[in-house]
Parts: C-alpha cells; structure tokens; sequence
C-alpha cells in the first residue's frame, strides 16, 4: 500500500504545478517565487523531500512574484510515518497547487442541473453523490467538517454548489470560493431533494426545507 502510495504521489507531482521554498518566515509562514498566478483562496499542498503530504497551507499574501502561505493544517491526511508533532517546515519541502485538481464534487438540488453541470465542465472528474451521501451516513445535517473530511479521503479539491444564481467553485478544503458563474438557473419549483434523486436508499437524509432554501442552507455551511 505504502509503495502505491509514494507511486501515485510521485506521478502526480509530474503534471502539477511545483514551486520550492524560498523562505521560511517562523514555524508556520513561509514564501515562494513564481510567475504562475496562484488564486489565492486556493488551498495549497506542502509535500516534504520524500513526497509525503506534510501540511495543508493558504496564500494570506501576494507581492509581485512572490506568495506569502500559511500552514492550515499539519499532516491533514495522517500519515503515521510523518508524527504531527515532529513536523516542521523544511527548506526542501515543495508546494503543489494543483495535486487533485481534477476530481470535484456537484452540490445541487435537482438531477437536472447535476448533469448540465456535469456535461459543462466535461473535462473534471465528478465523484458520485453516493460517496458524499454515504460517508455522512444519511446523515439529514451536513457540517462544514464534513466536505472537507470528505475531500481529504476522496482527494477532492472543488465543490460545484448549484445556487439560484449560479454556480459556485468552492475549494474543497477551505470552502472559500475560486469562482462565480452566474446564470438563472431558478429551481425553486423543484420538489424533490438532490441526494434523494440519486440514492433513495439514504431516506433519512432530508434536510426539511424545499428546494429554495437550498441556497441559505449551504451558503450558511460555507462561509
């Protein structure tokens, strides 16, 4: 399993965006230089000189060429082999931003709107709804905890939150929003739940409001 592992993680270092440390500010602040264009509510991954992921971090500043990144979190995916409070930040250790940028995640109320989203952005890979519905257990309260918990297991790194509006690109780790595509998209008259469509099995997962409080109840969770 380990090998498989450090062979998926070196593989995909290969087709992502790669920049080394510049300079350790303090234990948890560091810089890098790149001309690239980060966005900065983009959850980055530190990866240490064997190619663990050591650390979550999030760009809290940007001057020229050169981010300032902030550790979120410290062996998000628990690695045994990389204790918590033995890790510190290295001056080999590399930073990803784009380690998982394929796989996402669609959160809308009505199958409709699932599979335009789907056939839009043909290009991402969508996890099944299943998955989600699955690892909150049919649970009818989804917390914020649990899309990210989520996206660390499934190695998700966006949400696709179908709003009134629009759609929403969320960061799966921080739920920050990297983008905003506004359309009328208008399901208020739907009345059926999303996650009921797709699985009937988890009867229990009924958040008791219709479709137009869809919107209100997950901008409250991501914000």
């Amino acid at each position: 399993m380990k090998l498989i592992y450090y062979f998926f993680i070196s593989i995909t270092v290969i087709f992502s965006n790669e920049y080394p440390i510049s300079t350790i500010i303090n234990k948890n602040t560091f810089t890098i230089i790149t001309n690239d264009n980060i966005n900065k509510n983009k959850t980055v991954f530190i990866l240490s000189e064997k190619n663990h992921i050591s650390a979550l971090g999030t760009i809290t500043n940007k001057q020229d060429n050169k981010y300032q990144i902030h550790i979120l979190e410290k062996n998000p995916f628990k690695n045994k082999n990389i204790p918590y409070l033995k890790y510190k930040l290295n001056i080999k250790d590399k930073v990803i931003s784009k380690l998982f940028d394929k796989n996402a995640m669609i959160i809308s109320p009505d199958f409709t709107n699932y599979l335009k989203v789907k056939k839009e952005f043909k290009n991402t890979n969508f996890l099944s709804p299943d998955l989600l519905v699955a690892f909150t257990d049919g649970e009818k309260n989804i917390k914020k905890e649990d899309f990210s918990n989520f996206a660390k297991q499934y190695n998700c790194s966006y949400y696709y939150f179908v709003f009134n509006d629009g759609i929403y690109i969320k960061d799966a780790f921080s739920l920050k929003t990297i983008k905003i595509i506004k359309q009328n998209i208008n399901h208020n008259n739907q009345k059926n739940q999303f996650f009921n469509n797709i699985q009937n099995a988890y009867t229990s997962l009924n958040f008791n409001f219709e479709s137009s409080g869809f919107d209100e109840y997950y901008t409250n969770i991501t914000k």
